[in-house]
This record gives C-alpha cells, sequence and structure tokens, in this order.
C-alpha cells in the first residue's frame, strides 16, 4: 500500500516511518508543495525494483529503447504502418506480422528482445500477485472479493487503498494478456 506525506512531516517523523516500512512493507510516497519528489519503501520492495532495473541494465538495449523513442517522437516510424495479415482457419483467427530485417542476426536480436520481454513480464506478475496477496492476508479476503464485493469504506486506507488494489489487480490481468499473447506467438527463421 502507497501511503503519501508531505515532506516536513517525514523529516519530523522519519525514524518512526522507516521502522513502520520496515514492519509493514508499505510504500510511503513524500511530496513538497503538493508534487511528488520522494519515495521510501521497505527492502523487499527496493530489492525487486532492483532486480527488474538489473534486467534491463544493458546499455545497449537501453539505448536501442531511447533511439526507437527518439524516432517515434521525430515522427520517423508510425506502429500502424506495420505489415500484418489475418488468417482464419477453422480453430480460430490469428495475426501474422512481417518484419524484415537484413540478416539472421538482426532476427536474433528481436528473438532475444521478446524473451527478455517476457522475462520482465513474469517478475512484474511475480511482484503484483504478492502486492495482491498483502492486500488478500490484511483483510482476509481474495481479490476478486474485493472487486466484487468491497467498497473504499470498507478498507482502512480509504480511497487510496482502494483504488491501489484495484489497480493492482487490473495491472495483473493486463500483465498476464500480454504475457500470454506473447507465449502464444509463433516465428520461423527461413
Amino acid at each position: 500500500m502507497t501511503k503519501m506525506i508531505g515532506l516536513k512531516q517525514a523529516k519530523m517523523d522519519l525514524e518512526k516511518l522507516t521502522e513502520e516500512i520496515r514492519r509493514s512493507k508499505d510504500r510511503l510516497l513524500i511530496e513538497k508543495d503538493g508534487l511528488p519528489i520522494a519515495v521510501l519503501l521497505s527492502i523487499d520492495d527496493f530489492e525487486d525494483l532492483m532486480e527488474t532495473v538489473g534486467e534491463s541494465s544493458d546499455s545497449e538495449y537501453l539505448a536501442s529503447i531511447r533511439e526507437a523513442r527518439a524516432e517515434y517522437r521525430r515522427g520517423e516510424v508510425d506502429m500502424l504502418e506495420v505489415p500484418y495479415t489475418i488468417t482464419k482457419n477453422a480453430d480460430s483467427m490469428s495475426v501474422q506480422v512481417v518484419i524484415e530485417l537484413r540478416d539472421k542476426q538482426g532476427a536474433q536480436m528481436v528473438l532475444q528482445a521478446i524473451n527478455a520481454y517476457k522475462v520482465r513480464l513474469r517478475a512484474g506478475i511475480e511482484r503484483t500477485r504478492r502486492r495482491l496477496a498483502q492486500f488478500e492476508r490484511r483483510y482476509g479476503v481474495d481479490t476478486a472479493h474485493f472487486l466484487r464485493e468491497m467498497a473504499a469504506e470498507d478498507l482502512e486506507g480509504g480511497d487510496l487503498e482502494y483504488v491501489e488494489w484495484a489497480g493492482e489487480a487490473k495491472l495483473l490481468e493486463g500483465l498476464e494478456t500480454e504475457l500470454s499473447e506473447l507465449e502464444y506467438a509463433r516465428y520461423h527463421l527461413p
């Protein structure tokens, strides 16, 4: 759960807040003049974050992401222009995307990028499940029950906690859908 506190209050209560974060595994968003400026989080959350950053710390990989984003901002890439074909068979409908590369090395790089992304998705799914489990243990109900039956008034943290729990559930759904699509993806090299 993420709580918010002003910078002045955080300064005065830092020792108490640090102990509370350590015990509860909550996160504390520190604000100054109404703007978030820092986060105080448990060592577990920090290690999860560093694991995620570590997975994507390859400088070549990060440089390629920055360049792709720059190309997109300059209007040099339009994702809607990616060629695709829709094929129908008796069992299902699928979409085929054709990506032309200079050589097999480029193809291997694309496959490695997809596999690296799947690893990050799996890590995100596990982190999100752990966060959902914290809510479930705290309130003694599963997330499905929470979404069907509970309102912000039922939670100690009110609206903020409700939005966070519901947001984690929505995030998990999106991550699992994305991973499922990538797991289904098939490819062949000529």
